[in-house]
């Protein structure tokens, strides 16, 4: 499975929730569930890709995903500096 942010936050989620479950006590059972979502930029369109472990999905080239990703990278990019 690609590396990703998103990938990285789901681990993350599961990562936090064991370690509550053993300082509560409990047995660690969150499981990390693979998924992959991103747009797939070819400079003037995109294509959407939607993977977990039950589905799989391409969409077709649009320009709005190509536009659609600028304006995320540029939000997520003036976020962290």
């Amino acid at each position: 499975m690609p590396k990703q942010a998103h990938q990285a936050d789901l681990q993350a989620i599961a990562v936090a929730a064991n370690i509550a479950a053993i300082e509560a006590g409990r047995e660690p059972s969150y499981r990390f569930k693979p998924e992959l979502v991103c747009i797939v930029d070819t400079l003037d369109a995109g294509m959407l890709v939607f993977r977990n472990e039950r589905f799989n999905f391409v969409g077709p080239k649009l320009k709005i995903f190509h536009w659609l990703k600028r304006i995320f990278e540029r939000h997520d990019l003036t976020t962290f500096r």
